[in-house]
């Protein structure tokens, strides 16, 4: 650590943050932040300090620096409104001229020596002190100037005395200054220097931003003041324990001063920055404890511990290391030094160790749990010094404000972690996308100072940051190392959760619900989408129905679980579907009896094995071969209920894809997408529709890969994984002929015949009925005789089955509404619901 304003290279500084604090020094002394830069000056040997700000204009704090100021008391006489310094300035026009207009002092004139000097000169005007304190800067003697509340300066100034000020200001920046100086001048801000703002003054924001659109203020001249460090906390609070406001000893104080600091930011830091009054206002109403140790309080979360720590502690250890070698030896420190006022040494960025994570997984694995005690490790390790935890949304719906937002976020993170859960909604539109870009620059240029982690969805986190379309920073900012895994919770972990949520409401579970939980537990973590499962925020919503049934009542018992969706088949409260009504949507279906036959025979053959005790039964692996709307994805459906009944398929769900959901546009996608998908489907049914595509062409690699992952997969998963593929009955031969692996995997082939007309006309008449329709006898007997002319395109390939019926009742009903709407105010209700012959297309 470094003092402040000490780098020769630089003339013009910026303070913003947490200017308006109070600080305490080791000497236990209170001040504000001008009274504690008037003595860090004199300590660094400037014999001259000089503050000014828009209310009380120029002034001084020590009399040596007035006398030496040479300012009189003709000083304080105000100056007519429209008086201006004479001499040249330099500004958009070049070096002009200014002549004094009548009446006004070009000048105060010179001090009376025997007058003594004047700490205040308040009356002075905008131009008389600038043009003093540009002489002032330009003299050899050693000067500071303090510009106090900055921001309101340059809001109330025209647009005459800005454009003075900037060309002052630039003036200073620049080589105007006497090569030997050191002379400087600081602006001090309340909260965050506004870069729109000031953007008034050109020269002053090139200084302070540099030439790029970042929101972010360049750190070698602009220092963000934030909370109060372990340091200062101790030394406020031993002047509270010697004047007798505190009875805590020494080593008291020492436990729990960095506990306290770490409160000055609160966790989300969205309230914002607390200051030492606000310490002093809430410590008697505190519970102060000895800050725990972080390791120890990650242990204490088993399965976060188990998966992570290992991990965790190799990158902690290693960034310590790499923060040792880059760090220079620290400055004695002196009696007015405080750390939060002290400047860590510019490092190269390589030499430190990324600090940056990508968690991924599944809702409720603990994410924003390990995100705050990454922070709190990184704080209790020295790597970062305040290790507060910010979570935020970046992107804003207008130009620009997206930037802004980021800035303003990674500023608030300095020190401590920024939290970004489902980070890869940014790249959802442009703004997101600046808003990454920005994100990325900060990462680099503020390497050390804070971390970013991220958390999500492993594939989407996945794709995020390797993807085709992400930002190219991304990967080596997350690396593999630098990507932590959290599993999905078992049953066994989450009855646990479970119980422990309870018992931190009150309530208990009777001796016949905490028998036959568990097994419960099992069945409702095996029914469960694991995309879409919340782990641990699933058991709260558990929790918190239960806990609403069971009322006042302090023990929770089985009925309370029975109105909750599926809990009363997982603990036997309700009878299971048995098989027989699980294949009763089959008896809906209009016509295929020889598919029905086919599905009923496979039910009862694998019922009977399983009943004679067989424990080697798989679902197997199936192809459906007809022509569209034969009721494909309706039968498998059902079949994925019938293996989950049997208790082959934990879920049975079906998920749907095409080629296109396997193969994707680029190589490499093919394999990637097909894990996904299967994947997706694990415990359920894969149903792919149009499957003969992944091997229509010989030359396809990417179907070739598709298909050759899924014939893996087929095997490998087989007792967890149903794959049905459909098509054209021709094509789908092709493919099982052209393929002697995939036929050895399959179990069966049903075949789905095209629907005759009379079968067509059922299916026809159910959505008309659907809708609340009827048709005249004019209109059936027409509607069956128009299917009936569909009999020469059965079999053929563009013949639609029930998708071409769906079509037609379609075209029908439109018709129908075009002829009835003139007349609706002659018809009922029951009248317009009439489709009558004239409806039905010839």
């Amino acid at each position: 650590m470094t003092r402040l304003f000490t780098n020769p290279t630089q003339r013009v500084f910026a303070l913003y943050g947490n200017t308006g604090d109070h600080f305490y020094t080791p000497q236990l002394r209170e001040l504000d932040l001008s009274t504690w830069l008037w003595g860090h000056f004199k300590t660094l040997g400037y014999e001259r300090i000089v503050l000014f700000s828009p209310d009380k204009k120029l002034h001084f704090l020590d009399p040596d620096s007035a006398r030496l100021s040479e300012l009189g008391a003709a000083a304080n006489a105000a100056a007519p409104p429209s008086a201006r310094p004479a001499g040249r300035l330099s500004g958009p026009l070049g070096s002009v001229r200014i002549r004094p207009r009548s009446g006004a002092a070009s000048a105060p004139p010179a001090p009376d020596p025997q007058e003594p000097p004047r700490w205040d000169y308040g009356a002075m005007s905008d131009d008389q002190v600038g043009t003093w304190l540009n002489r002032l800067m330009l003299e050899p003697r050693p000067t500071a100037i303090l510009i106090q509340n900055g921001e309101d300066l340059f809001a109330r100034l025209d647009e005459d005395a800005v454009r003075l000020w900037d060309s002052r200001l630039g003036d200073w920046t620049g080589s105007r200054l006497p090569t030997p100086s050191r002379n400087l001048a600081v602006l001090i801000f309340r909260g965050e220097i506004d870069g729109n703002a000031m953007q008034r003054l050109p020269r002053l924001h090139r200084h302070l931003f540099g030439n790029g659109t970042s929101g972010s203020p360049l750190a070698d001249r602009a220092f963000r003041i934030g909370p109060a460090r372990p340091d200062e906390v101790g030394h406020l609070l031993h002047r509270l324990r010697l004047s007798g406001g505190l009875g805590w000893s020494s080593r008291q104080i020492v436990d729990r001063c960095v506990g306290l600091a770490q409160r000055l930011t609160p966790e989300n830091a969205d309230a914002g920055i607390h200051s030492m009054a606000w310490l002093i206002h809430e410590l008697p109403t505190m519970n102060i404890t000895q800050e725990p140790d972080r390791w120890q309080v990650l242990r204490q979360t088993p399965t976060l511990a188990r998966q992570v720590e290992d991990r965790l502690r190799s990158l902690v250890a290693h960034a310590k290391e790499q923060l040792a070698r880059a760090t220079p030896p620290l400055q004695r420190r002196g009696p007015h030094d405080i750390d939060r006022l002290r400047v860590a040494p510019p490092a190269n960025p390589d030499q430190l160790a990324n600090l940056h994570l990508a968690l991924l997984g599944s809702p409720g694995t603990g994410k924003t749990t390990l995100a705050r005690l990454v922070a709190a490790i990184y704080r209790q390790e020295g790597i970062l010094t305040t290790g507060h935890l910010v979570e935020v949304t970046l992107t804003e719906e207008h130009t620009g404000g997206t930037v802004k937002r980021t800035a303003e976020a990674v500023a608030r993170a300095q020190g401590g972690v920024l939290f970004i859960d489902e980070a890869y909604s940014l790249n959802d539109n442009d703004f997101g996308k600046e808003a990454v870009a920005e994100l990325v620059k900060a990462m680099s240029d503020y390497n050390g100072q804070f971390a970013v982690i991220i958390a999500g969805y492993t594939d989407k986190i996945i794709e995020f940051i390797d993807g085709r379309n992400a930002n190219p920073g991304l990967p080596r900012r997350f690396p593999s190392m630098n990507r932590l895994t959290l599993a999905s919770y078992g049953p066994d972990e989450l009855y646990h959760i479970f119980g422990d949520m309870l018992a931190q409401q009150g309530r208990d579970q009777d001796a016949a619900l905490r028998e036959a939980l568990p097994t419960a537990f099992a069945r409702w973590h095996r029914a469960q989408d694991p995309e879409r499962f919340g782990n641990a925020g699933e058991v709260r919503n558990l929790v918190d129905a239960v806990v609403q049934q069971a009322g006042a009542r302090p023990v929770i018992v089985r009925e309370d679980f029975a109105a909750l969706p599926g809990w009363g088949q997982y603990l036997g409260l309700a009878q299971e579907l048995s098989l027989d009504e699980v294949l009763r949507p089959l008896d809906a279906m209009v016509g295929l009896a020889s598919v029905k036959d086919a599905v009923r025979a496979l039910a009862d053959t694998l019922a009977v094995q399983r009943h004679r005790g067989r424990t080697d039964l798989v679902p197997g692996h199936y192809v459906f071969q007809g022509n569209p709307g034969t009721g494909k994805t309706t039968v498998a459906r059902v079949m994925g209920e019938v293996f989950r009944s049997l208790g082959l398929l934990a879920r049975g769900h079906v998920v749907e894809v095409k080629r296109e959901d396997l193969v994707g546009r680029y190589q490499g996608d093919a394999e990637t997408n097909t894990k996904v998908q299967i994947d997706k489907a694990l415990d359920g049914v894969l149903f792919i529709d149009e499957a003969y595509q992944l091997a229509a062409d010989e030359h396809d690699i990417y179907g070739r890969r598709a298909f050759e992952t899924l014939l893996a997969s087929m095997e490998n998963q087989r007792a967890r994984l149903c794959v049905i593929l459909a098509g054209y009955p021709a094509e789908m031969q092709r493919l099982i002929g052209a393929n002697p692996g995939f036929s050895r995997r399959l179990n069966d082939l049903i075949d789905f015949p095209d629907y005759s007309a009379e079968e067509l006309l059922v299916i026809a008449l159910g959505q008309f009925a659907a809708q609340g329709l009827r048709l005249t006898d004019a209109a059936h007997e027409k509607l069956a005789a128009h299917l009936r002319g569909w009999d020469r395109r059965r079999g053929r390939p563009d013949f639609g089955n029930a998708g071409d019926v769906r079509k037609l009742v379609e075209a029908i009903v439109g018709r129908q509404a075009m002829r009835v709407r003139p007349l609706l105010r002659q018809l009922s209700p029951e009248e317009s619901a009439i489709i009558g012959p004239e409806d039905i297309p010839d």
